[in-house]
């Protein structure tokens, strides 16, 4: 009995000593391998702010060429990519149908033209008749009558009358003449531009039918090697942001899914005050202006354009990931704990204008909570923080300084 009794004793002290350890001493004992941290390091530089969005590559100027004339295409001279100076020819129509057309007017004009110098003829011979009628009557006035006198005046005017017809049948076939020539012209598909051959939309054999709408034949791209510009749509939040910084010449950075290694740059070209306001979202164009010696960029690309608009210079700059991270209480020195929880209790309460950082201490704008390592666990520096970009944040207030580490995921628990 005596030995149950004290086995019952020691049980109970055991399990007392295990209750009290694991309720205080895991505060300082933790259990297993301790967490592994990953960090970064508190830098001093410069802090640049940027607006990002996305845009297409196009020429500064494309002009779609096309056809005036009908007829089946004959001849195509020019592909893809193909440079091509002004006035070159492209492409050629069956010309046979306007080359009879032609070849019957010139002879339609032809025919005028010998009209008119028939009736000339007409007309001096009727002229000369007058005179000579005049002459006789002036030597004896019973030599030729009035009447004889007056048919002949009224030939000369009637032939008079006929040679401003004739003329004017001549200006009406030469007209013609002209236009037939013209069609004829425009059955060659001549380069209105020097540029490059963006798209080709006809092959060989293929009818064009321009009586109701003139086909699209090929687009020329001008200058292409020269200059580019990107068609930017800026949210109106930020146009403003935008406005103000191409008022002070700031850069344009840009890359595009083709080159990811290449950074490219430009600038600003024009703001347009014409708004886009799809599904609910208003959106105005931006218009930037960018080099293209090596050709590299082509239309058609997609731009994922950073537009600079401020400058910070020698601040001290922590990453976003740390602000960012959120411990596991567990990982919190004991001394912090409690307010720790109290905080994360108040920032749910608050979740709703909470900022994107989930570090942010609730109900104090600007402030947020970075971690230090405190022997196997954390400890939060609250800091005060300034601009921030896609990576970097200005540190304001704090007790670090650069060149210190903090905390911004944990690696292994």
């Amino acid at each position: 009995m005596w030995f149950a009794i004290k086995s019952l004793v020691a049980l109970g002290i055991c399990a007392g000593l295990g209750y009290v350890i694991y309720n205080h001493g895991m505060d300082y004992l933790p259990m297993g391998a301790p967490p592994t941290f990953q960090q970064v390091e508190i830098k001093e530089g410069s802090l640049v702010s940027v607006v990002r969005s996305n845009g297409t590559i196009k020429p500064v100027l494309t002009v779609s060429v096309g056809s005036f004339v009908s007829g089946p295409v004959k001849d195509i001279f020019v592909d893809f990519n193909d440079k091509v100076e002004e006035g070159q020819i492209m492409a050629t129509i069956d010309p046979r149908t306007y080359a009879a057309i032609a070849a019957r007017d010139e002879a339609v004009h032809a025919t005028a033209v010998a009209d008119q110098k028939r009736v000339e003829v007409l007309l001096e011979q009727a002229k000369l008749d007058e005179q000579r009628a005049l002459a006789v009557q002036k030597e004896n006035e019973s030599y030729v009558s009035r009447a004889e006198l007056d048919a002949k005046r009224f030939n000369r005017l009637s032939i008079e009358a006929q040679l401003e017809v004739a003329a004017a049948n001549v200006k009406q076939a030469e007209a013609a003449m002209q236009n037939s020539q013209a069609n004829m012209q425009y059955t060659e598909i001549r380069a209105p531009v020097a540029g490059v051959v963006i798209d080709r939309k006809i092959e060989p054999g293929q009818t064009l039918a321009s009586s109701f709408q003139i086909p699209e034949l090929f687009q020329i791209a001008q200058n292409m090697d020269q200059e580019m510009r990107i068609l930017v749509s800026v949210d109106e939040a930020d146009i403003g942001t935008i406005i103000k910084a191409f008022s002070e010449d700031r850069p344009v950075q840009f890359t595009v899914d083709a080159y990811p290694d290449d950074v490219f740059e430009g600038k600003v070209e024009q703001i347009r005050s014409a708004a886009d306001g799809r599904q609910a979202v208003v959106t105005y164009p931006v218009v930037v202006s960018v080099p293209n010696p090596d050709l590299k960029l082509l239309p058609g690309m997609t731009a994922n354009v950073a537009f600079e608009v401020s400058v910070i210079e020698d601040t001290v700059l922590v990453p976003n990931n740390a602000l960012r991270f959120l411990p596991d209480p567990k990982h919190v020195v004991p001394d912090q704990r409690a307010e720790y929880l109290q905080r994360t209790a108040a920032k749910n309460q608050f979740v709703e204008r909470a900022e994107e950082s989930s570090s942010e201490t609730p109900g104090v704008t600007g402030k947020r909570l970075l971690w230090v390592t405190d022997k196997n666990l954390l400890r939060f520096v609250e800091v005060e923080i300034g601009d921030s970009n896609d990576q970097m944040t200005e540190l304001k207030k704090s007790s670090l300084k650069p060149g210190d580490r903090v905390v911004s995921a944990v690696i292994a628990d």
